[in-house]
């Protein structure tokens, strides 16, 4: 759960419960909800592809993937690339 912000102003608080699978070591599958609750309620499904590769306690990742609007008003589409790292402890 969190805040979005779109070039620095508040956008919207969402929750995103989510399954991620691991088809190999370096290789993942993402089924994402994100459940926006403020300012309007609506439900985006979030499915998403992934590489990683461990490099000791850090793991860079690289995502790709889709969402589509369903929960109200006119669907849409959105593509999104994310980058990161998770650092093991």
């Amino acid at each position: 759960m969190g805040p979005t912000f779109v070039r620095g102003s508040y956008s919207s608080f969402s929750l995103t419960p989510g399954l991620v699978w691991a088809l190999h070591p370096n290789v993942y599958v993402a089924a994402r909800f994100i459940v926006s609750v403020d300012p309007e309620t609506n439900l985006v499904p979030f499915p998403g592809i992934g590489l990683c590769r461990a490099f000791g306690r850090a793991m860079p990742t690289l995502e790709l993937s889709v969402s589509s609007a369903v929960g109200r008003g006119d669907p849409d589409l959105g593509v999104a690339l994310t980058a990161g790292v998770l650092v093991f402890f």
